[in-house]
């Protein structure tokens, strides 16, 4: 039986309708508004507006959204093969209005299809109705017999529709039914044979090494075991991580290199560097930052959004990156370079700043590459201070100087992301500042406790009220928005924060939007984990040239887990008195440990406050 989707008003379209692979991946990235689209033959591609509905209401026939990422290479195999079929070209000549998008550039389309990987091909009704969603690549047989079903009965579908037992729940009791329904689904995904969570495509997920280092036993060593099977996926030539692997291990990588890809790997191995002390794990974070540094870096010091898969150069027939990623360093670059994507988007900025910082404090003091790359991450965070705020609300837009009126929750979050590492790796308040007034706009734009935080946020004309809000309640947007502020609450000494955090996750864990994500749920946890959990804030107190207090703040960062903030002040500001020497202040939301004055003290001050 056939359910009907939610209806997509044409209105909103252009705040609407996500990586890469065969059948089914689930993985999302971005590209370059002003990339060109490859020529398909004959297809009239039109842009995702209105105007494309508008038309296919006109003419009486259904449209076709290929969503696709620059990068991906199974998009390239589909442009090339399935849609320059006569067959395929026919049908959409005379029965569709073909519209065509980047899914980076379209954070909205992206959360609409954030399950089905790229490319994904949605035909919808002139009212924006999903008919069908096709996952991955299809050949020119398979899309014409989707095309007819469509044409001969387009009534539209549920595209979230699952096999929910009959009498299901519709929502938990509390946040513990919902963490504990999440944990038993991502935990069934566990490969103890290739370590990692999944079977078929091994992702490098971040959110679920992270929140095993903070579960009991056996899940640290866990994560452990797949943080070494993802330094595989890392580019022994360029440095960089390759986005995934297939046939089950790590030994078969999609080639594409998206840059939030590399920001979440810098974290994790940050922590576990941190955590073990073992140098081992900072040789694969080099890597991932020489590649960012080389590759993606723009002249203003944004972060570019990725680098292609496979070598295509026009007039020549393309590489596929398993043939060119095979050839050193000279080899590569004797044939030419992938394209790397101009754009730069707040989310990369963000993610990317937050990566670098976390990943440069595990270094040593005196490493020149500590300060090269907190030097990258102030510099991809200002460059969206520059290009991407929008100055009425200071929320941000999601490419450069856009005018759009439109925005994005992940865009939000991931600025709030970067400007939180920033202030826990130099200590510096006005991190800390600009994090609670962005977490501030976040919440009055976004959220409501009662129903959570939305994924779009449209403004009227004058850019003062909120005129709409559109897409979902993502579970993993709110766990990624509970996890930073959880953080604001600890440095602004506000429970407030840490309340209505929990309350949005209570929101949008609902068992229906756990069962859909699968294994993409390590993100609600960890926010889910961060909130409901003792956390402190490590406060160094002293002299901005005392040796003293430079040793105490990097023994508070050496000692600080996920759950711990670092701040530094001089004598005279901050929450709490100088007692005459640099000191460090231990403190949760509830109380404080005795100030201390030796490095030694640092970590076990803040684990009595942890534990």
């Amino acid at each position: 039986m056939r359910r009907v989707a939610t209806s997509l008003a044409i209105g909103t379209l252009a705040a609407l309708v996500p990586g890469c692979g065969a059948t089914s991946p689930r993985t999302s990235a971005h590209a370059s508004p002003e990339h060109t689209p490859e020529p398909l033959a004959s297809i009239a591609w039109r842009d995702a507006s209105a105007d494309a509905f508008e038309e296919a209401a006109r003419t009486h026939r259904l449209v076709l959204l290929s969503l696709q990422a620059d990068w991906c290479h199974w998009c390239h195999v589909m442009n090339e093969t399935t849609l320059r079929d006569p067959a395929i070209t026919a049908r959409l000549a005379e029965h569709f209005v073909a519209v065509r998008a980047e899914a980076d550039a379209r954070p909205d389309l992206a959360d609409r299809y954030g399950l089905w990987g790229w490319p994904a091909t949605i035909v919808l009704t002139p009212e924006g109705r999903e008919i069908a969603a096709i996952r991955g690549f299809r050949d020119a047989e398979a899309l014409a017999a989707i095309l007819d079903a469509a044409l001969a009965d387009p009534r539209p579908i549920d595209l979230y529709a699952t096999e929910a037992p009959l009498g299901a729940a519709a929502t938990f009791s509390g946040l513990d039914d919902a963490v504990a329904a999440a944990h038993a689904q991502l935990d069934a995904t566990y490969d103890e044979a290739h370590d990692g969570w999944g079977t078929g495509q091994k992702y490098p997920f971040t959110a679920p090494v992270l929140e095993a280092m903070l579960r009991e036993a056996p899940w640290p060593s866990r994560a452990e075991r797949s943080l070494a099977r993802y330094a595989e996926l890392v580019d022994p030539v360029w440095g960089g991580m390759y986005q995934y692997s297939e046939q089950g291990d790590w030994a078969h990588p999609h080639f594409e290199r998206i840059a939030v890809i590399q920001a979440g790997a810098l974290e994790a191995f940050a922590e576990q560097h941190r955590r073990t002390g073992d140098d081992a794990w900072v040789r694969p974070g080099r890597e991932i930052a020489r590649f960012v540094r080389d590759f993606l870096v723009a002249p203003d010091g944004g972060i570019r959004a990725s680098m292609d898969a496979d070598l295509r150069i026009d007039g020549q027939p393309p590489v596929p990156g398993a043939d060119y990623f095979a050839h050193d360093d000279a080899g590569r670059r004797a044939l030419g370079l992938p394209r790397i994507d101009p754009a730069e988007y707040a989310s990369t900025h963000g993610l990317v700043a937050a990566g670098l910082a976390r990943f440069a404090i595990t270094l040593a003091e005196g490493d020149p590459e500590r300060a090269s790359l907190l030097a990258m991450a102030e510099r991809a965070l200002s460059a969206s201070l520059v290009s991407h705020r929008e100055p009425t609300r200071g929320l941000f837009v999601h490419a450069a100087n856009d005018i759009t009126s439109q925005f994005h929750l992940a865009d939000q979050v991931a600025m709030l992301r970067g400007m939180l590492a920033l202030q826990h790796a130099s200590g510096d308040a006005r991190h800390a500042r600009d994090a609670r007034a962005l977490a501030d706009a976040i919440e009055a734009t976004f959220c409501a406790p009662e129903r959570g935080c939305r994924s779009t946020a449209r403004l009227d004309d004058e850019h003062e009220t909120v005129a709409a809000l559109g897409g979902r309640v993502s579970l993993e947007e709110n766990g990624r928005l509970a996890q930073s502020l959880a953080a604001v609450a600890d440095l602004a000494n506000e429970r407030g924060y840490e309340d209505r955090a929990r309350a949005y996750l209570v929101a949008a864990a609902t068992p229906e939007a756990i069962r859909v994500q699968g294994r993409i749920v390590g993100d609600f946890l960890l926010g889910a984990h961060l909130v409901t959990h003792a956390r402190a804030v490590a406060h160094v107190i002293g002299p901005a040239d005392d040796p003293r207090t430079d040793a105490l703040f990097e023994g508070a960062l050496r000692a600080a887990d996920l759950r711990v903030q670092v701040e530094r002040v001089v004598p005279g500001e901050g929450r709490y008195p100088y007692p005459g020497e640099p000191s460090m202040f231990a403190c949760g939301l509830d109380a404080c440990a005795a100030p201390v004055t030796a490095p030694a003290d640092v970590a076990p001050a803040l684990r009595s406050l942890l534990e």
